[in-house]
């Protein structure tokens, strides 16, 4: 089924453009990514939750949420699945390598999907907290660093 703005709130366009950016990532922008949340302030990111879960919550967006999440996901286990793909190919180490980097990768692009569903309603430190590994690893790339909160 093909994605649709709607599917993810009134910043639909926003969490499209994030989501796209996904497929340019290859194993190398994958660890930038995991790097860059594994080196983020985990307390800062806890408490931007808060805000997003909050947020979702009371303006009705947390089937929006957890549709970005889900995209995500395929996004990361996909990858996962070609890099086991290749396993013959690139040997034992790579195969398992690849697996490890995409799972890492995932919870930074979850956290920029999430802050961007909310960005309206959450404050601009809690959405800088979540989209900053992603801008951070991905910058340059496709829905790297629209503005806070942007109408679409």
């Amino acid at each position: 089924m093909k994605r649709r703005a709607s599917d993810f709130g009134p910043r639909g366009e926003a969490v499209l453009e994030l989501l796209d950016g996904l497929k340019p990532i290859d194993l190398e922008g994958a660890r930038a990514l995991g790097a860059a949340w594994m080196a983020a302030d985990p307390t800062a990111r806890t408490a931007a939750w808060q805000q997003v879960k909050v947020a979702a919550a009371s303006s009705g967006r947390s089937a929006a949420l957890q549709r970005a999440r889900d995209e995500v996901l395929h996004w990361a286990t996909t990858w996962q699945g070609w890099a086991w793909g290749t396993y013959g190919l690139e040997g034992v180490p790579q195969g398992l390598a690849s697996a490890d980097t995409w799972s890492a990768a995932a919870p930074a692009a979850m956290d920029a999907a999430a802050a961007e569903v909310v960005a309206d309603l959450i404050e601009v430190g809690a959405y800088e907290t979540l989209r900053g590994p992603w801008v951070s690893a991905t910058e340059g790339l496709p829905g790297s660093v629209p503005e806070h909160g942007d109408a679409d």
